[in-house]
């Protein structure tokens, strides 16, 4: 290790650490300085001083000191990232988290987990499994890595191909602002009000701040899982085989590959049993109800054995299993043996361009004299090209370094990502240039300045120093607002403001930033919504329709994506997924006439969340029309990036405050070969309950779970006699599966004496819809949605029924599943209905929820947010839309 001179803090500032920390807990010998310098990368920084906080409040105290003193600090886990977002920045406080390494509760009912950041991740997984739950982001450093630093790198590992990436399975946080406070983010529920500052913590490297507690989502383990082994003489082969397995619908648990080189560094090291003369294996677990498992490997066999698969094995019994993972997991550690030094290059592509990149990363090895041995996350298009070298070898490294930088190119020439889960660290910030304009730049800087106004949060990392110039806006016509908006888009029937192309809508928000003049942005309007205010200036807001961006853009299967403008239908979304057997699994509370730029803004993922994921967890991409005119595009067409802030993941639900969606990038689904729809007609609340418990807590699972109170029962097509509640089901899968889990609630709502209703396919392809919808298509004056808990969902069911027992036929629906009570109150005058709401908001809080309006922003919000996350939310809308031309956000998430 070379020598490397820390930067000294003035005894002064040292001394007021020690008091914030503690006695024993703050390091400033040499030795410490040096050992928190370096990660898995290259670049290296001592530390001016290590602390070892084990509390919130610790940290808490330790970064106001430094926001006093004006000290950088650096947050950090194990340190086992590969990009070097984890070491000192220079002069910069290290605030060690190791110490923070407790499980603080498991939940089993509400299938979750809270977790100090410096847990580590195996650890979490082996006191989940005597449960009979798993977490499924398993990095293959998941035996040292930190559930915090895989938060901090949005990490994700083998078996998110079907389970998704950290941020799909986080539910919330606690975080020390770079300021000194403590916020709490995410919450009970599917979803929740106000900005997604939860999903944007995820991959931002500690640049934003703190997180000190995580509350992730947990599941049941899967009844049974099978691994195979496929052996390919072709590396091109092998790379189509996966494209294949994806564009025919199949969802393995886990897909991988590992190609020549690296599989002779595994067999030197572990003997995983992967044959020497093959030119690459591909790795795969299916899993899930012990009747499936089989169908589902047969039919993945068949495909391999298409493309001229060597052998196809399957592991016999767990022991053989475990090895062959162990193989795939123990590769970065194999790789020791070929040579002393490696970079581990993590890039990601679209599926369907997994031949393409692996022919780039050949080349760029032979041209370079070079060995890139390759590692993938196949299933997902997530590569690990392992350039191996000599480090002693200064012409070596700059050859290294050029390959690298190579690799990189070659895939966002493909459309892909210049890191999956590794992150930017220091080692990539001179790339980010190559993957975004200067306004993207310059609208992520402006983002991390809203969070760390004095840039003292984990600086020098994940953003480049210099920002090239932005680009000019085209010139605007002059006049008023009324007179230059008509020269640049023409008005629909309905007289409101309607540009075709992204040209035309920037133009138009730049106009209405320069007058001042407020708009909104609508589309089919399929949710109800405040009255446009018409005309200019006074508060007016002038309409922009989406509806003239209504085109169905890429449609991909062999990479289960699709991206769509913001005016497109979902029902013409389906239609097109559903000539090449996909579809978009979300049943909006908009119906399919929504449109998607309407159904991202409101940020209501619908009942089939429950199976599929919040809608959050379905958008990997957008191109947004800001308030001052520029085009930006944030995500790409992968399943995994970590390039810069998730902006896209912020965009959902930001109700059209912070941009103009004008298109964007959806993950699609197989179309499950059987879909069921079953419902049950219970006399009490308490039978419905129970009947749910049973369906939310066995092994296979429902779709989707909804309850309806008596008066919704009555209005969505099933027959119920008066006063009957009303339970669906939805059941999507094999055959074999759906029937599994069918039949085993059938028995229990026979012991509960309960009548059985079957939906034929076409009757629930209307029904659904209208459940999802509810209670907004009611006659209610007034809908709110009370988010708890899963596990206290039910019980705050009955007591809001209690609560509004003597108003006039309440609309009651609930998603037990998703921690969702929906409610719509009859028009009543402010004295009658306010002790109604008095009484709701009590139930919501003592179950550790919150109540706010349906749809999201229509009108002033129920509670207040607290004053840090107000005042962070104002910076964030500002640092977006400078002139306050779009809405306010009227809901804050906490």
């Amino acid at each position: 290790m070379p020598h490397l001179a820390a930067i000294r803090l003035p005894v002064v500032v040292i001394e007021d650490l020690r008091r914030a920390v503690g006695p024993g807990r703050l390091l400033t010998d040499p030795l410490s300085q040096r050992l928190y310098s370096y990660d898995g990368a290259l670049d290296q920084e001592p530390a001016a001083a290590v602390a070892l906080p084990e509390t919130t409040e610790e940290v808490a105290a330790l970064v106001r000191t430094c926001a006093r003193h004006r000290v950088p600090f650096s947050p950090r886990g194990a340190g086992t990232s590969l990009s070097g977002g984890p070491i000192p920045s220079p002069g910069a406080l290290l605030i060690s988290l190791t110490h923070m390494n407790r499980l603080l509760a498991i939940s089993p009912d509400d299938q979750c987990a809270v977790v100090q950041p410096g847990l580590v991740n195996l650890d979490l997984q082996k006191r989940l499994e005597p449960l009979g739950f798993f977490y499924a982001p398993d990095p293959s450093s998941q035996l040292v890595s930190t559930i915090g630093g895989n938060l901090g790198h949005n990490a994700g590992g083998a078996h998110c191909l079907k389970y998704g990436v950290t941020a799909n399975h986080l539910l919330a946080a606690e975080v020390v602002t770079p300021e000194g406070e403590i916020l709490r983010v995410g919450g009970a529920g599917a979803d929740l009000p106000g900005y997604n500052l939860l999903g944007l913590y995820a991959g931002s490297e500690g640049t934003l701040g703190i997180v000190t507690e995580i509350t992730v989502r947990v599941m049941p383990l899967p009844e049974a899982t099978s691994t195979a082994l496929v052996i390919f003489d072709s590396l091109d082969a092998a790379s189509s085989a996966v494209a294949e397995i994806i564009a025919r619908g199949m969802v393995p648990a886990a897909l991988e590959m590992i190609d020549r080189p690296l599989i002779e560094a595994v067999e030197k090291t572990f003997q995983a049993g992967y044959p020497l003369d093959a030119a690459a294996v591909l790795l795969i677990d299916v899993d899930g109800p012990r009747v499936a498992l089989a169908l589902q490997m047969d039919a993945i066999r068949a495909l391999c054995t298409a493309y001229q698969a060597r052998e196809f094995h399957q592991a016999e019994d767990p022991a053989e299993r475990e090895r062959l993972w162990r193989g795939r997991k123990g590769t970065a550690a194999a790789i020791a043996n070929l040579a002393p030094g490696k970079i581990s290059t993590d890039v990601s592509v679209p599926r369907n361009q997994l031949p393409q990149m692996l022919a780039h990363i050949t080349e760029i090895s032979e041209r370079y004299h070079l060995v890139i041995g390759n590692i993938l996350h196949a299933g997902d298009g997530n590569l690990h090209p392992q350039i191996i070298f000599d480090p002693r070898d200064p012409n070596e490294m700059e050859r290294v370094f050029a390959a690298q930088s190579e690799v990189i190119q070659a895939a966002l020439s493909l459309g892909g990502s210049m890191t999956g889960e590794h992150g930017v660290g220091t080692e990539k910030r001179k790339y980010m240039p190559l993957m975004f304009s200067p306004d993207e730049l310059a609208l992520l800087r402006r983002v991390k300045e809203a969070f760390d106004p004095a840039g003292l949060s984990n600086p020098g990392k994940l953003l480049p120093d210099e920002i090239p110039q932005g680009s000019e806006l085209p010139s605007l016509p002059s006049g008023s607002f009324t007179r230059a908006a008509e020269a640049i888009a023409v008005r629909d029937e309905a007289g409101r403001l309607c540009p075709y192309d992204y040209e035309a809508m920037g133009k138009l928000l730049a106009l209405a930033t320069r007058e001042g003049q407020g708009v909104r942005l609508v589309g089919a309007a399929s949710l109800s919504s405040p009255p446009l205010l018409q005309g200019e200036g006074a508060g007016g807001e002038v309409p922009l329709s989406t509806l003239g961006l209504h085109r169905v853009l890429h449609l991909e299967p062999a990479n289960a994506t699709v991206t769509v403008q913001a005016g497109v239908r979902v029902v013409d979304l389906q239609a097109a997924l559903a000539e090449v057997g996909q579809w978009w699994p979300v049943l909006p509370p908009g119906g399919e006439e929504a449109t998607l730029g309407g159904v991202i803004a409101s940020g209501l993922s619908g009942p089939l969340a429950l199976r599929y994921g919040r809608l959050a967890d379905r958008v990997t991409g957008m191109r947004l029309a800001l308030p001052t005119g520029e085009i930006a595009r944030f995500g790409v067409s992968c399943v995994k990036n970590v390039s810069g802030y998730a902006l896209e993941r912020l965009l959902v639900g930001s109700q059209g405050s912070l941009a103009a969606i004008l298109e964007v990038i959806l993950r699609t689904a197989p179309r499950p070969p059987v879909a069921r729809t079953v419902a049950w007609r219970a006399h009490t609340d308490t039978q419905a309950q129970e009947l749910c418990r049973c369906a939310l807590t066995q092994s296979a699972r429902p779709a989707a779970v909804e309850v309806l109170g008596p008066t919704a029962a009555a209005t969505v097509g099933v027959a119920v006699a008066e006063g009957q509640w009303l339970i669906l089901t939805a059941w999507h899968g094999l055959e074999a599966e759906v029937a599994a889990g069918d039949s085993a609630l059938q028995a229990v709502a026979v012991e509960l004496g309960l009548d059985t209703v079957e939906i034929a396919e076409e009757e629930a392809e209307a029904l659904w819809p209208v459940v999802a919808s509810l209670p907004q298509v009611t006659e209610s004056s007034l809908a709110l949605e009370l988010s708890c808990p899963p596990s206290r969902c039910l019980e705050a069911l009955s007591a809001a029924a209690v609560a509004t027992a003597g108003l006039s036929a309440p609309v009651l629906v609930s998603s037990p599943g998703l921690g969702s009570v929906r409610l719509g109150l009859p028009a009543l005058n402010d004295d009658a209905l306010r002790p109604a709401l008095d009484l709701l908001r009590a139930i919501a809080h003592t179950r550790g929820g919150t109540l706010r309006r349906l749809p999201p922003g229509s009108g002033e919000p129920l509670e207040s947010a607290p004053a840090p996350l107000a005042a962070l939310t104002q910076r964030l809308k500002a640092a977006w839309d400078p002139a306050g031309i779009l809405p306010r956000l009227n809901d804050m998430r906490y």
